[in-house]
């Protein structure tokens, strides 16, 4: 059976340990700001985020902070006003569980003390039920005598004389007592509006009482729209004079949406994530830039989508690639109207011819209409347009937008007719990267290498993919080294730690390359593409930025490209290569190759692009400088990847791989080589895979065929 995530918040016993959005800065500077409770005035900090994003997990780390940094300095109390379900009883609820959490952490007299003035001060308020704060006691005294009808006058007067000296001496006792007490107000947002009126009435009225910090967590705008109801003017102002200091939660990086999304998949069996399909790594991996990454806003936004995932996924495994499947979950989540619309008329984005007939430009904005209204009810329309357009290529066309490529039912496309009935039967429905550096390494050549001295293994991917979003926003003509700087992030892929970066292949470990051409194409894009093909020739001809090379000359060999894409020029291609094979085959001498991010890129595109020559003579460079070839053999082979085996070994599925080594001497070699006891797995795998002409994993070298 599939595991469904509960979507639990972390706890406040190991918060830290489990933080995997990297929040601990963020709950550390929270902290830190509640610094500003004293013994004369409270103090109101707010976390901020829509649903899903994790505030309830900020208050855990916060919490655990707390308790480990001043453990005899502080009471911690917890008060979730979404469990009372009685709008009159949360004063008194919010006073009982503060002195409560007092009485239970702390037997002291001065402890007692308060948690007696506490109860006090509820009680004064039982017999009108009246809330302090919000607008002059007495005349709100006399409103709620008068409408009971009773009179006024002195009962009012007495009344509010009451409850002064009652907070009068609760202050006394609060200002004497030698700890914090910090309360911790969850679920605000989960209450009915007139409840949140109540409850930030309540905040109002106790937020300035000494010694006690309140943190609370809410949505925002959603506290804004309840107050709004409550008829209350300028609601945001009311907030901000309420709170001394408003936190938003921090945005989900892209290492940590990573994690979260290989940590998902990792759940899956096995058998999901079994290469079943040609090219099916690299649908995963372009399906994450077109849409996936947008729409996956708030970790809940990807334990909700692997749930899905979870759950679909058995019914579609094998017929239908697991990219697509994945993106149909995340259709399901996060634009559910426009999955319902597509399971009520597929033909709406699957058209059989997309030129229509007739007046294509007229049926063309028809279908732009059409598909723009069911996105706008989504909360991302640009991101799903964009997810529709990958899924369903024709979708694109028959709006007049272009499409990458079409739907290949050989490949396990969700837009091939024969895979999308299927996937339509099923009765089922709806290490953060400094923002600074990465501005500074595109507008300042001189800082950039020592940016790249700071980047780390653990965020070098991140790194580059916030290169790829800034670009979108660079002005034309604001870069005034353009080709020199989409040099210096081609290069950046070949070095530590961006080379040694991707040695541990996972789910969605997006390959350096991949993420430095989207980035290069980003900058040119944003320089009005003239230069695309002279700076994808420059980099070509690069020996230091060797593996982006080998994947421009790779790309080069489609025969259509879109406007901007980084390719060479058909009439600088053959120089291109043969610069390519001259750096490379020089590498191989130096021994720098195997050093690089991904050799095997590197001589798979020799073999498939340069000369025959060319080709030779690297391979008896490599065999000269390494007479076991073993090195050349664990890139050279290098196979598929999955959850069950790992790294797999075999020859490359391309007849090219002749053009590179000789078949028969090569398979003599392996033999020898396996003649050597002492070696081991994964070479040992590698060697065999040639000899016996299949596929085998590296750890153990069992079969790795499906």
């Amino acid at each position: 059976m599939p595991r469904i995530d509960p979507d639990q918040p972390l706890r406040a016993s190991d918060a830290i340990d489990h933080d995997k959005l990297h929040r601990l800065g963020f709950a550390t500077a929270a902290v830190a700001a509640l610094g500003r409770v004293s013994s004369t005035a409270g103090f109101v900090l707010s976390i901020e985020g829509p649903w899903g994003s994790g505030k309830t997990s900020a208050l855990s780390m916060m919490e655990q902070l707390i308790r480990t940094e001043k453990p005899d300095e502080s009471v911690i109390v917890h008060f979730n006003p979404w469990l009372i379900g009685e709008r009159d009883s949360l004063l008194r609820q919010f006073l009982h569980s503060v002195s409560a959490a007092i009485n239970l952490e702390d037997h002291a007299d001065d402890a007692k003390r308060v948690s007696k003035e506490l109860l006090n001060y509820a009680e004064v308020f039982d017999f009108l039920k009246w809330l302090p704060g919000a607008e002059p006691w007495a005349s709100i005294v006399k409103n709620l005598l008068k409408s009971a009808g009773k009179a006024t006058g002195g009962v009012a007067d007495q009344k509010s004389r009451d409850i002064a000296a009652q907070k009068d001496k609760l202050e006394k006792v609060l200002a004497k007592f030698n700890k914090k007490i910090y309360v911790f107000v969850d679920d605000v947002d989960r209450l009915f509006p007139a409840e949140v009126f109540e409850m930030v009435r309540i905040i109002k009225a106790v937020g300035h009482l000494p010694n006690i910090g309140y943190i609370v967590a809410w949505d925002p705008e959603y506290i804004r729209l309840a107050l709004k109801s409550a008829a209350i003017p300028h609601a945001v102002s009311y907030i901000d004079k309420i709170v001394q200091v408003r936190l938003p939660v921090p945005a989900i990086s892209s290492s940590a949406r990573l994690q979260l999304l290989n940590d998902g998949i990792a759940s899956l069996p096995a058998e999901a994530t079994t290469p079943r399909f040609r090219n099916q790594e690299e649908r995963l991996r372009a399906l994450y830039f077109h849409g996936l990454r947008d729409l996956l806003e708030q970790p809940r936004d990807v334990t909700r989508v692997m749930n899905t995932l979870s759950v679909i996924e058995p019914a579609l495994r094998g017929e239908v690639v697991f990219a697509d499947i994945l993106g149909l979950a995340c259709l399901m989540v996060r634009a559910p109207r426009v999955y319902d619309a597509l399971r009520r008329n597929p033909a709406l984005f699957t058209p059989a011819n997309s030129s229509h007939t007739g007046d294509k430009k007229k049926n063309q904005e028809e279908h732009r209409k059409a598909t723009e209204l069911l996105y706008a009810t989504t909360g991302n329309p640009k991101a799903v347009r964009e997810l529709m357009d990958h899924l369903f290529p024709a979708n694109a066309q028959a709006s007049g937008r272009f499409a990458n490529r079409s739907a290949n039912d050989v490949e396990g496309h969700l837009a091939a007719p024969s895979r999308l009935n299927i996937a339509l039967s099923m009765a089922i429905g709806s290490t953060d990267v400094s923002l600074v550096d990465a501005r500074r390494y595109l507008y300042q050549p001189a800082e950039r290498l020592g940016i790249e001295a700071r980047i780390t293994a653990a965020n070098c991917l991140g790194f580059l993919e916030l290169l790829g979003d800034l670009a979108k926003v660079v002005s034309e003509n604001e870069i005034l080294d353009l080709t020199e700087l989409c040099l210096s992030i081609a290069r950046v892929v070949d070095r530590p730690p961006m080379s040694t970066s991707s040695s541990e292949r996972r789910f969605f470990s997006l390959p350096a390359e991949s993420l430095a051409i989207n980035a290069i194409r980003q900058l040119v894009a944003s320089n009005g593409t003239r230069n695309a093909k002279e700076i994808a020739f420059a980099i070509a001809c690069d020996p230091l930025a060797l593996t982006v090379a080998s994947e421009i000359l790779w790309h080069s060999l489609a025969t259509q490209h879109e406007e901007g894409d980084i390719v060479c020029s058909p009439s600088r291609k053959k120089a291109a290569a043969i610069k390519l094979a001259e750096n490379a085959t020089a590498a191989v001498e130096d021994g720098t190759l195997w050093l690089k991010c991904n050799p095997s890129r590197v001589l798979w595109t020799i073999m498939r692009v340069c000369s025959e020559a060319s080709a030779k003579n690297l391979f008896s460079v490599a065999k000269r400088n390494d007479p076991d070839l073993d090195q050349f053999a664990l890139h050279f082979l290098k196979h598929s990847f999955s959850s069950d085996g790992g790294q797999a070994y075999a020859l490359p599925d391309d007849v090219a791989f002749r053009r590179m080594v000789n078949l028969r001497t090569f398979v003599a070699h392996a033999k020898r080589r396996l003649d050597n006891s002492q070696l081991d797995y994964p070479l040992r795998a590698a060697w065999r895979s040639v000899v016996e002409g299949r596929p085998l994993y590296g750890f153990n070298g069992s079969d790795a065929r499906h």
